[in-house]
């Protein structure tokens, strides 16, 4: 596939870099920072869009949901022939598209794997980035496909200063068929096996690999953190843990807190997988042609880049780490904003704005642009900046349904609910009915009390996630709005077991079960249920307002319980003060 590429004339031999070696650029794919995901332009049949690069997928794959609304048919592939990855395995499709265009060049019939959770785009994986060696500087907004020739005694990090650069040894996988970057590293001074996955936002250790190394997931200071998916459809635990040290190619990084991921069932050959994180901190150049991974560092937050939210910020140590030089600067608009959008991915606000204001000082047309200076100065605080930035981005494209989706919620805010309806009702036609992205219209209509809205939009989309990680989130959203607008009870409730299956009793869940609970007359059930949703999540002002109006509704003449009910209100109001106006219109007034 990529060998048409380098027939199309963009193969060229470089220098060489130290007696016989040279190496030559076969493409260079320009790289835009989707928060912590890695995105090229491409070409799908005529049709622009974005894809995510993906290191860690062994084959470029999409989504049943992400095929559907590129307009593409599915054939089958041999009976037990699946898909795995971080919570479980999946089956698999295959998809062909006859027309795909990436940096200029047009490539036939190429194909992509049709199968999995639905995790935003489609990725481009190591069927196509590791066919030769790749350089891979998400920071400054490219990955490079390189030919090396007669070069397995060179440093290949030609960028770095005089030479100072880390190197690994390479690890053959255990599937000769596999295309994987996996590498020698250690963690506490013992040896481990590391994945290098552009595709993971956050770093992961493996539970197993953690347990092996001494690591005490109950001990003192471990945070556990959110569930988190992959492929698969269960949902894995995560936490936070501090390591002694993490080293890789000669860098040492101290006192640094990682994230731990549940592998139980899953089929893992690596101990960590290496996200992007490390790989924004990082100039990378993978050499499976040498068997070595060259690495530099950029400087800044590395694994605690995922982890401040949660903890707090941390101080880390690194010993033997190999700085990059000052690189040079972009020479055009789309150098300059790329390069914002590694410094927004690693939320260095003030750096991303000054590469916007380059880039548009050279181009004022562009509204991606606009619209990532607006979300660097609304991060940054400057409200009117960002607002005036937004408002020049929707003027340059009115029928962005991003943008106007992002408009109706900014109307919501000012109290323009005619204005917001309208957006929400003008930006379905930009979204394939059974897509995620048309879950931001979903929660406008909610934001606006139209559960009736809410129903006919969740159904479609319902259909087309069936069999993937996001459906537990689904039937939660389709069980409330029903309760909310008080029809087809009985499928609520079974929506909401539905959902409890999938993801557990989590308060968000519980708490629609609660709420159908009360359309049903089952008040004693309800409060049962808010209660347990509120001792998960005590300042949930949408659970505390109802578990007031429910206490109220069983009170009668009970003084007592009056008086609970009143200060549930109180607490309610206390962390949104406008909780009453969500409720209002469905018949639970204050």
């Amino acid at each position: 596939m990529i060998a048409g590429l380098v027939m199309a004339g963009l193969f060229a031999w470089g220098a060489p870099a130290a007696g016989k070696c040279s190496i030559g650029m076969v493409a260079k794919l320009p790289v835009t920072m989707d928060g912590l995901r890695a995105t090229v332009p491409v070409e799908v049949n005529g049709k622009s869009t974005t894809f995510w690069l993906d290191s860690g997928a062994f084959f470029s794959l999409m989504s049943k949901a992400q095929a559907a609304a590129l307009g593409l048919s599915n054939t089958s592939l041999p009976p037990g022939f699946y898909i795995t990855g971080v919570g479980g395995n999946a089956t698999a499709e295959l998809a062909t598209i006859k027309s795909f265009k990436i940096v200029g060049q047009e490539l036939k019939n190429l194909q992509f794997l049709v199968g999995g959770s639905d995790f935003g785009s489609a990725v481009i994986g190591q069927n196509i980035l590791a066919i030769f060696d790749t350089e891979y500087d998400l920071a400054n907004g490219h990955v490079i496909l390189v030919k090396t020739k007669d070069c397995r005694d060179v440093n290949l990090a030609y960028w770095a200063e005089k030479g100072a650069a880390g190197m690994a040894d390479l690890i053959k996988p255990e599937n000769e068929l596999a295309k994987h970057i996996y590498a020698k590293g250690t963690i506490n001074g013992k040896p481990v096996k590391l994945m290098f996955d552009t595709g993971a936002p956050a770093t992961t250790l493996s539970s197993s690999a953690a347990r092996r190394l001494g690591i005490d997931l109950a001990a003192p200071g471990v945070v556990e953190s959110e569930r988190t998916s992959g492929i698969g459809t269960k949902f894995r635990r995560t936490w936070i843990v501090t390591l002694k040290s993490f080293e890789v190619g000669g860098e040492e990084i101290r006192n640094t807190p990682i994230r731990v991921l549940e592998d139980k069932g899953d089929d893992r050959e690596e101990d960590v997988l290496v996200g992007a994180d490390f790989f924004l901190s990082h100039h990378l150049f993978v050499s499976p042609a040498t068997g070595h991974l060259f690495l530099t560092y950029n400087g800044g937050p590395i694994f605690s880049l995922t982890t401040d939210g949660e903890i707090g910020a941390r101080t880390t140590r690194t010993e033997g780490d190999w700085a990059t030089r000052a690189t040079e600067a972009p020479k055009d608009a789309a150098g300059f904003a790329r390069r914002a959008s590694g410094f927004a991915a690693r939320r260095d606000w003030k750096a991303a704005v000054a590469d916007y204001n380059e880039a548009l000082k050279l181009e004022t047309g562009k509204p991606e642009y606009w619209l990532g200076r607006a979300d660097a100065r609304q991060r940054s605080g400057d409200a009117a900046g960002a607002r005036a930035d937004f408002d020049k981005a929707i003027a340059l494209t009115p029928n962005n349904p991003d943008l106007v989706i992002r408009r109706g919620f900014l109307r919501l805010q000012e109290g323009d609910q005619k204005g917001a309806l309208a957006d929400a009702e003008a930006a379905l036609a930009g979204y394939h009915e059974g897509s995620l992205e048309r879950l931001s219209v979903v929660a406008l209509f909610d934001r606006l009390r139209r559960a009736d809205r809410v129903l006919a939009l969740i159904d479609p989309i319902i259909a087309l996630h069936k069999n993937d990680n996001e459906l537990g989130s689904l039937l939660n959203t389709r069980c409330f709005s029903r309760a909310l607008a008080n029809i087809e009870l009985v499928k609520a409730l079974a929506d909401c077991n539905g959902a409890i299956k999938r993801l557990g009793p989590i308060a968000p869940v519980v708490d629609s079960r609660a709420m159908v609970k009360v359309r049903m007359g089952d008040l004693a059930g309800a409060l049962a249920d808010y209660d347990d949703a509120l001792a998960k999540a005590p300042k949930q002002a949408a659970s505390l307002y109802m578990r007031g109006w429910t206490r109220r509704a069983m009170a009668k003449n009970d003084a007592a319980q009056l008086k609970l009910a009143e200060a549930d209100f109180a607490a309610a109001k206390a962390v949104d003060a406008d909780v009453a106006d969500r409720f209002t219109p469905y018949g639970f007034a204050p």
